[in-house]
């Protein structure tokens, strides 16, 4: 399952292992976020230090959400603001014989962006089971995933968290028969 919010908040993960860059700094990977939930090109936005400030607001709002299963008022009142300068409205359109609605948006850019991240991140703590987002069961990874398995028991971002972990529990066993 894929959530913008998600997308966006991860790409800090990055910025906190030394080989990487921050993706918010790559153009290809604003372009590819930018096409994949169809939004304006983001890496035209000239403001991505208030992207990145964003992006921190809202990890550790969600940070708080898997850990104490709230999130404290400021953060909801952050979230709030930018949904209140989304200035978007719904037009009626004939569309191939039929008609369809199309949200349009009447702001710059970077607001629409973070309105669109603000948007994905309401609808996934509303519309979702929030029992179901996880922080990763690796210390090393601050990575916050939905866990849409059958049984809702993962505990790893991905396999080669789970592969790590593992090898660390079996590697700690070996040293304590030592």
């Amino acid at each position: 399952m894929d959530f913008l919010c998600l997308d966006f908040i991860n790409s800090r993960w990055y910025i906190t292992h030394k080989p990487f860059h921050d993706p918010l700094d790559s153009r290809d990977w604003l372009e590819k976020i930018s096409t994949r939930y169809s939004l304006p090109e983001i890496c035209l936005v000239k403001n991505i230090g208030e992207l990145k400030t964003f992006r921190e607001l809202l990890f550790h709002a969600l940070l708080e959400l898997c850990i104490e299963c709230k999130i404290q008022g400021i953060y909801i009142q952050k979230v709030n603001d930018i949904l209140a300068n989304g200035h978007v409205q719904s037009v009626l359109i004939p569309k191939g014989g039929g008609y369809c609605l199309q949200v349009q948006h009447h702001c710059d850019d970077l607001t629409w962006v973070m309105y669109q991240i603000a948007l994905s991140f309401s609808e996934l703590i509303t519309e979702y089971p929030i029992d179901n987002l996880k922080k990763c069961g690796n210390p090393d990874c601050d990575w916050i995933f939905y866990d849409d398995s059958k049984s809702h028991t993962r505990k790893w971002c991905d396999n080669r968290c789970a592969s790590l972990m593992k090898v660390r529990k079996f590697r700690a066993k070996g040293a304590e028969k030592k």
